[in-house]
């Protein structure tokens, strides 16, 4: 390994460009703070490197979203790098997308490009990000001579072979991909009740550090709660990830669209809670385990092998429409673009991102304007896109079904012909490193959990459509369960199959009501044109069980679409803020107003129902659903 280093070294600063692709400790940092040692002891320019990682060395600089933003910082940045004070200079891929600063680093003697995480770079599968694509119009500015050194230990063949090509043909160090001190499991658990089970009889035997990847921010609170019971400190990411790094936690949850590397050596336990979208991520996920330890236990959960593969937020024909309709402006805000187009959130702002990254829309402010650059609808590259992105998903599933050694089938999955069984994962030894017999008890302590358990949910401080603050905002928001949990598919059957609500379900929400309640309390239903007299019920029997007012004040004029085909959040309030109305007359001062719904999803209903309450002036206002549908 000392020999490949130093003929990299060697070659980089010859003003070759290099690509390695080596797994997590094979030293791929060591090569560019050796070869910027060197550069500087010859007189050269400083080493900017571009990661997403949030890196400290000594004699570095850091542009980021707070940091050497205005134009007396970067001036003296400029003087600083240029005067050999500053050996690095660390940018985080977002600030790519700031024109400005093509201009700052048009001005600096750069040595050295380094590229982390360059799998990235890639258009191809699942981990592509708009913003790295600024990288090829950033290497056009430079001299074309410049030292590159891309680095990642995440990239198949085809990712490979895409990098490469945007690179300009560079030198390729591409090693092994098993990594030797990991022992793979997987596990079949069906249900969420059992995978929580699972969790409390392994809580006290995972060997910390411990990272845990969760599908939503809001399964990662819940499971960080239930850990938490069990006596562990438990942080989320990334809020709280330094405390990790840190020590100072026993285990920190991550979403599964993570792929943030740990500088940590000593991650001694990797577990899936839901699995992630390729076997890309999983392989850089389950990376950040036992760099610097002799073993780590990665550990699978799932609940099917054939899991279909979720649609991803760039989508070339919605693409493409987007681009099409800004044409038709002089400049287009994006409340605009949502009130007219019925896309998500998610895919109008990846659209957009892309858009301008592309060189096909310019923004100022809020409002994005078409460029005279033509689109090229690329349909060939499309559907090779889509097709490496389907393979890097059935990787994964092919990974859970398939009879063998876990780590050579993930190795081989990305496109390592060498690799050779472990024998070291459960399939190799037959031995489990977890307990994996869930015992009946801990799913009941699960469901006790569950049903004790309040959600909250936050307010929406403004209007999606005009950006200005409501006037009046829900100050607390609390529901009774998730929409997998025992309770939650108990409301469902009643709504949907019975018809009406139980008395089992009036008394829990009259237990959550109770502590909320005063002398001057009014519960109002959300009304509904598809199931008109079901909350009503609902509110009005809970009202005379705790001995308070019931209004029937607020209506819809007309049937309204279905909340959940409304994809994003301009269109949610739109549909419901044309269609409710408060009843002429309606006094609600110095009231305790409480909100009442059976569902709760993107919370724009109870936002608007509040807003068209202030009219009522009451003093404040609770919303409360039976089930809390949202996935964020």
């Amino acid at each position: 390994m000392e020999q490949d280093h130093q003929q990299l070294i060697t070659q980089l600063i010859a003003k070759q460009r290099v690509l390695i692709v080596q797994p997590m400790g094979w030293g791929k940092r060591r090569i560019y703070e050796e070869a910027t040692k060197k550069l500087r002891a010859q007189n050269e320019g400083v080493t900017v490197v571009i990661s997403p990682i949030t890196t400290t060395m000594a004699d570095s600089a850091v542009i980021d979203a707070t940091t050497n933003q205005t134009f007396a910082e970067r001036q003296q940045l400029i003087y600083t790098c240029n005067t050999q004070r500053c050996q690095f200079l660390f940018i985080s891929p977002e600030q790519l997308a700031d024109d400005s600063l093509f201009a700052l680093l048009s001005q600096l003697r750069i040595a050295l490009i380094v590229i982390e995480e360059a799998h990235h770079l890639s258009r191809i599968g699942t981990t592509s990000d708009p913003h790295y694509r600024r990288i090829a119009q950033l290497l056009t500015i430079l001299p074309e001579n410049i030292r590159v050194l891309a680095t990642t230990a995440t990239a198949n063949r085809r990712v490979t072979q895409d990098i490469a090509k945007q690179l300009g043909s560079p030198i390729i160090i591409k090693g092994a991909l098993s990594l030797t001190s990991l022992h793979l499991h997987k596990l079949l658990v069906p249900t969420t009740a059992q995978k929580y089970a699972w969790l409390k009889q392994n809580a006290t035997h995972f060997t910390k550090p411990t990272l845990i990847y969760a599908a939503t921010v809001r399964e990662c609170e819940r499971i960080a709660d239930w850990l938490r019971l069990l006596g562990l400190r438990v942080g989320l990411y990334p809020k709280q990830a330094q405390a990790f790094m840190d020590n100072s936690l026993d285990v920190l949850l991550c979403t599964t669209s993570t792929t943030t590397i740990f500088t940590k050596g000593d991650v001694q336990t990797v577990i899936h809670y839901d699995r992630p979208l390729s076997i890309v991520t999983y392989y850089q996920q389950i990376s950040n385990a036992g760099r610097n330890i002799p073993r780590a236990n990665c550990i699978i959960l799932y609940k099917e092998k054939f899991a279909p593969l979720p649609k991803p937020s760039f989508q070339q024909e919605q693409y493409q429409a987007i681009i099409a309709f800004i044409e038709r402006f002089d400049g287009v805000t994006v409340q605009t673009l949502k009130s007219t187009i019925n896309y998500s959130d998610n895919v109008i702002q990846d659209s957009l991102t892309r858009a301008v990254m592309d060189g096909l829309l310019e923004k100022e402010r809020n409002t994005y304007y078409r460029t005279p650059k033509p689109y090229i609808l690329q349909q060939a590259y499309t559907r090779h896109v889509e097709q490496a992105r389907q393979l890097e998903y059935n990787g994964l599933s092919y990974m859970l079904q398939t009879n063998g050694c876990l780590m050579q089938t993930t190795a081989t999955t990305l496109d390592d012909t060498e690799a050779r069984p472990c024998g070291k994962c459960s399939y190799c030894t037959q031995l489990s490193p977890t307990i994996d017999h869930i015992e009946r008890e801990a799913v009941q302590e699960v469901e006790q959990f569950f049903e004790a358990r309040t959600t909250i949910f936050v307010p929406h401080k403004k209007s999606a459509i005009t950006n200005r603050p409501l006037r009046q905002r829900f100050t607390t928001g609390l529901a009774l369960s998730y929409s997998d949990e025992p309770l939650g598919e108990t409301f469902y059957r009643e709504k949907f199959h019975d018809g009406t609500f139980s008395q089992a379900t009036v008394d829990r929400v009259v237990q959550l009501l109770q502590p909320l309640c005063d002398s001057e309390t009014v519960i109002v239903p959300i009304p509904s044109t598809r199931h008109t007299a079901l909350v009503p019920t609902l509110a009005k029997s809970a009202a005379q069980a705790l001995g308070v007012s019931y209004s029937e004040c607020l209506s819809k004029q007309q049937k309204t679409a279905i909340q959940s085909k409304c994809l994003n959040d301009v269109q949610q309030e739109q549909n419901i803020r044309n269609h409710l109305v408060l009843a002429p007359a309606t006094d609600f001062t110095h009231k305790k107003i409480i909100l009442l719904d059976d569902f709760v999803d993107s919370r724009w209903t109870f936002a608007v129902a509040a807003d068209v309450l202030s009219e009522a002036t009451p003093r404040d206002i609770i919303a409360v659903a039976l089930v809390d549908k949202s996935k964020t």
